[in-house]
């Protein structure tokens, strides 16, 4: 069964998009997990074959590989790969264990704890998440929480989001959360992919929107915020991304100019990201790949996490975006990392052991 919804698959213009790691064609779980445990057993740690195998599993693969080994070997996979690697390999190596769900919500839980909020982490997962995923991010969040010792039957995603965010940027945060955006059916994904982004979006709801859009007056940052937030939240990414094509139209200028305009700060951010997201996918993670190597230092966290949940997904469009954008991802991975964790990030990257 799918970890993720059918409806990651398919970009606004209704084309399938291309994952680095696809579903192996003699996957055996019990025998990857018996390699896995041979691998950290015997004289030394054989570094390669870890990264073969969880390298080139999809999510779902992986989570199989994981409950085998719990089951045959009485012991957490994600336990004996921390004792056996090391830095940012082992990093990896555990996030690769992880359900996607797991992953994000966890993701969101750092992002709020201690001093401080890392909200580009928030807006990263939450614009990403379709409707379905958002109930399943929530449901393990909970998970986390109890992980983590945490047995306050008051905490929720919710509530952390209340505590540690403000205004407007919190509103909207929240209202995303409820989900109210269906995913599209079966059916209706087939039509997309048949007849384009025509056969789903809401004609009726995107001209509504169009049109307050376009009636809204230049004002200082902030005074429209409770409008835009009712108009863009909560749509799905076919009938954001017809709004931000018609609103274009009609008004001369992009709707990320217009967000501009009238906002401000991480809610600013925040509408801004939903835009991108909606009409561009790949291009949204590229520059948050870039974002993650760029400058001094490496943000480590970011650039595994984006490998891992989109590599079964989009990941080969995004690199594709990259390299148009920022010349070869390859190179700046190699560029910023080393070792094995460069050899697994490779090879999640799909040009290497294949």
């Amino acid at each position: 069964m799918p970890l993720r919804s059918p409806s990651q698959y398919v970009g606004n213009s209704g084309k399938r998009f291309q994952p680095t790691i696809t579903p192996s064609p003699n996957f055996n779980a019990e025998h990857d997990a018996s390699a896995l445990c041979k691998s950290m057993r015997c004289w030394g740690t054989d570094e390669d074959q870890i990264i073969r195998i969880l390298g080139r599993r999809t999510s779902e693969e992986r989570q199989q590989i994981k409950e085998v080994y719990k089951k045959k070997y009485n012991r957490e996979l994600a336990s004996d790969l921390s004792g056996d690697l090391s830095d940012h390999f082992r990093d990896l190596c555990i996030l690769l264990t992880e359900s996607p769900m797991y992953l994000m919500a966890k993701s969101l839980y750092y992002a709020m704890k201690g001093f401080g909020t890392n909200e580009n982490t928030i807006i990263e997962i939450l614009v990403g998440c379709t409707s379905d995923e958002l109930k399943k991010v929530k449901e393990a969040y909970t998970h986390v929480l109890r992980d983590k010792g945490i047995k306050d039957p008051s905490r929720s995603l919710e509530s952390d989001i209340r505590a540690e965010t403000r205004g407007y940027f919190c509103k909207a945060l929240l209202k995303i959360l409820q989900a109210g955006a269906p995913d599209p059916t079966p059916e209706q994904l087939k039509q997309l992919e048949n007849q384009g982004p025509n056969a789903i979006v809401n004609q009726a709801v995107v001209q509504d929107v169009v049109q307050q859009l376009t009636k809204l007056e230049l004002k200082k940052p902030g005074a429209n915020d409770k409008i835009l937030m009712d108009l863009l939240t909560n749509k799905n990414i076919w009938d954001l991304a017809a709004i931000a094509q018609q609103y274009e139209k009609a008004a001369g200028k992009p709707l990320s100019k217009l967000i501009e305009e009238q906002t401000d700060g991480d809610y600013e951010g925040l509408l801004q990201a939903m835009v991108q997201h909606a009409i561009n996918r790949p291009k949204f993670y590229s520059d948050l790949l870039f974002k993650s190597m760029d400058g001094s230092g490496t943000r480590d966290f970011l650039l595994m996490r984006i490998m891992i949940l989109r590599s079964d997904i989009d990941l080969l469009d995004i690199k594709e975006q990259y390299d148009r954008d920022h010349q070869s991802l390859e190179k700046w991975i190699k560029g910023d990392t080393s070792g094995d964790y460069e050899k697994l990030l490779l090879t999640i990257l799909g040009v290497v052991n294949k």
